[in-house]
This record gives structure tokens, sequence and C-alpha cells, in this order.
């Protein structure tokens, strides 16, 4: 039996094989309100508001931003010129001049703020998909407009799809590289399909992709066009801009998403709610920290371990008219390490590169150079759901036994933990430990030298 959860509808469409003769065959497609690479969709087709939002925030207001660098171009989606969305630091804010998308949930555009790899219906109002992920289908949304009242129909997603591959950043023609076509099935239909099937990421690639006015685009040069303001569908329109120096982006009150007949798109339902937002640029991130003390703009975000730990004492954030915040976040972290390059022979034995780990005294380097601002890393995939923690599961040992005898017998018997020291730069007994690892595989501590037993070669690299 096939079971057919809240979040989607499963639809079976038979089809005759008339030229060979083959006896009725079936194939089962999903309609759905999103597409989860990962498992199901968190949100069911009748969601109202996400988790993380408050739904009755005030609309209104107006917000000062901190822009990094510079930029000369407002079409983020060409090689030439830099917009203010590919500035630096720009994609954390959510507030810039891109395009709106088919679905949103991953890619630069609105991202999920709890879920990995999926998203939701924005400018479709529904997707269909088979088994084998072979093609998919768009059902763009009838009340879908763009902010000067043009629809948003079928042309411009087969237009936005042209452009951006043929002449827009390479970037595009790399992530949409498996579509082989895009059809406008009717004016509110669009139907993509893919090079090979079974490939279930394609989906998202597409739904990700901004969606272009193509009758706004069609008498400009879109290569060109560095300094023309975007007609967009979005929650902002791009008001007055200072190239290089400053962008104003305005809150579009009577937008396609607050007219919906169940009433604001469930995904915007309480997000975009300032009326307007200024980004200011600054070249200098001192200079911009200066500004946020005079109160220049209203957030910064601080990456500086030291600036984070000796720089916030000044008159408004003692007074309580600054809130100073480390806010706790379940993103998983990228990973920052040494790695040894184990085609050079000095580092071929598995001893050697433990010694050499044993001597990184991380605790000491976190204290007296970070301020104590880090953590270190125990996996390769940190800060996620991928993380090893423990013993080998009973699901992990099934994976692991057959190649037992290849792997390091610690494995199985106790669990991966990197050496901790005191922090205060005292780590003899980790010297014992790292000497005695670096005798095993033939390197010999005398008169201060740490030579290879048969050649009598330094150990050094």
């Amino acid at each position: 039996m096939l079971s057919t959860p809240q979040y989607k509808t499963i639809l079976i469409i038979a089809f005759l094989h008339f030229f060979t003769g083959k006896a009725l065959a079936a194939e089962i497609i999903t309609e759905s309100h999103g597409f989860a690479l990962y498992g199901d969709l968190k949100y069911p087709q009748d969601f109202s508001h996400f988790d993380h939002v408050n739904p009755n925030a005030a609309k209104g207001g107006n917000l000062r931003l901190m822009g990094f660098g510079s930029f000369d171009s407002l079409n983020p989606y060409i090689l030439k010129g830099t917009s203010p969305f590919n500035s630096p630091g720009m994609f954390m804010y959510g507030f810039t001049e891109l395009n709106e998308t088919l679905l949103a949930g991953t890619g630069s555009y609105s991202p999920s703020g709890d879920e990995p790899q999926s998203a939701y219906a924005l400018l479709a109002a529904k997707i269909r998909y088979p088994q084998n992920y072979a093609w998919v289908e768009f059902d763009i949304q009838p009340e879908a407009h763009f902010h000067d009242g043009h629809p948003v129909d079928a042309e411009d997603v087969v237009f936005s799809y042209t452009t951006l591959t043929e002449i827009g950043h390479p970037r595009f023609k790399q992530s949409l590289r498996a579509v082989t076509k895009v059809k406008a099935i009717d004016a509110d239909t669009v139907r993509v399909e893919f090079d090979q099937a079974d490939q279930a990421a394609n989906i998202l690639r597409f739904g990700e992709m901004p969606i272009l006015p193509a009758h706004f685009w069609v008498d400009k040069d879109f290569e060109r066009s560095s300094q023309t303001i975007p007609l967009l569908s979005g929650p902002y329109r791009v008001g007055d801009v200072k190239v290089g120096q400053s962008i104003k982006l305005e809150r579009v009150k009577d937008a396609w998403f607050t007219k919906l007949p169940k009433g604001e798109l469930n995904i915007y339902k309480g997000r975009y709610n300032f009326d307007t937002v200024v980004i200011d640029f600054y070249r200098d991130q001192s200079v911009a920290f200066e500004g946020f003390k005079s109160d220049s703009f209203d957030l910064f975000f601080d990456y500086t371990a030291k600036n984070w730990a000796k720089a916030y004492d000044f008159p408004a954030l003692n007074e309580g008219k600054v809130i100073k915040a480390e806010i706790k976040h379940d993103i998983p972290s990228t990973t920052q390490a040494f790695f040894f390059n184990n085609r050079r022979k000095i580092f071929s034995d598995p001893k050697v590169r433990e010694a050499l780990s044993l001597m990184f005294d991380f605790e000491w380097t976190n204290k007296a150079l970070f301020n104590g601002a880090y953590k270190r890393n125990q996996s390769y995939y940190p800060n996620s759901a991928f993380k090893a923690t423990g013993l080998p599961s009973e699901e992990e040992l099934e994976l692991l036994l057959p190649h037992k005898k290849n792997l390091p017998v610690s494995l199985f018997e106790s669990a991966f933990s990197l050496p901790k020291t005191k922090g205060n730069g005292n780590i003899r007994t980790v010297h014992r430990r790292a000497l005695n690892l670096l005798k095993q595989a033939g390197w010999i501590l005398k008169d201060g030298e740490l030579r290879h037993a048969n050649s009598g070669k330094v150990f050094s690299f």
C-alpha cells in the first residue's frame, strides 16, 4: 500500500506503450508543497509559519546595517562587478536585491532556519516529480506578481534559465548542468527535465534559481546593466542607491504574497518586517566599529576574538543601549585544521602524525592568543548530526567490522578524543607520549636533535 503523509499527495498516472505492446504500466508521481533531500519535510501542507519566527511581529520602523567593502553593480547574477549581495558577509542579513525563487529554503534566497536541504513553495504553488526524479513540474502561484504588477509566469522561468546559463555568472551553468530541457507547458506550469534519473538534488538546484522578469530585461543588456535598478517581486524593492556607498530597500506593503486567499504566505509570515533597510558600506572594519559605537547603524557582527573580548567597553553598552550577545546555533561548522600530506614519507607513519597532533597545545593557544573564544573540533563534521560520538553504534559496526583488520584497534575500544592540556604552557606529559610514539616510528631524540635511527636524517619539514 502507498502511504499518503499529510504534507504530500501521491498520484498514480497510467500510460500505455502502444508501439511496444507492453502491458499497462504505472508511474508514481508525488505532488507536494516543497521538497526535502533528506527524509520528510518538517512542515505540513497547511502550516501557517516557521517555528523560529514570531508570526505576530509588528511591521514598521527602520533598520540601519553595515556593508563591508564596496559595490559597483546592482546585478548579483553576472561575473562583472560586485553587487551589494556579493559583498562580504551580506548573505547573513537576508535583505538584498535578490529575485525570488520557485522554492525557498536552500540556496541564497531566504535560506531555511531549521531544516537542512529542504525547500518550500515560494513563487511555485506546488511541484510534481516521479519516483526517479528524472523531471519536475512547477505550478506557479496565480497571485505572484512583480512589483510593476506584471504576473510571474512560465515564460519568466524559461527566460531566467536561458539567460543565467548562457550569459549569467558561470555558477549557474555549473549548478544547472543536469538540466536538459525547460518548457512552459502553459502560462502557469513549467516542466524541467534532467540528464539522468535518481539525482534528487537537481530539483532543489532548479528551485533555488532566481526568477527574472523577462519583460523588464527585453530591452536592456543583462551583461552590462551594472547600475540598473532591478525589478523584483519579493518583500522589498530597491530605493535610493549611492553606488559604492549605500543602498536603501523599501518594504512593498501590497506585495503579492500578502493577498493570498489563505492570508500571507506561510514562509514570509512574521518575517521582513522593517519598512526600510539602509545599508551603508565601510571599507575598514575598525572604522565601521567606531561608527557602530557612535550609533551610525544598528547591528554589528564581530568575527575577531580579541575585539569581542576587549573592545566592548563604551558608554552606549555600559548604559544598556547596546546589547552584546553570543548567539548559539546548530549550524554545521566548517573544518579548520592542519592536514598531513601522507604522500610525503615523513608523514606516512600514523605514529608520527599522532605525535605531531599531541604537540599542538590547543588549550594554551586558545587562552593566550584567542581569549578562549574557540572550541576544538573533535570531528570532521562539527556541530552536526554527522559528528561521531562515543563508541560505534550497532549500525556503524555493520559497516566497520568487514574492514576491522585494516582499522585501528582503538576505534572499537574507546571513544575518539583529542588530548587536552591545562593551558598553562606546560605539556611535559604530552611531550613524553609524543617522543615515545616518534621513537616507535624510528625517530630518536639525542643531543637536542630528533634523527632517524637508521638514516641519521634530521626530523624536519
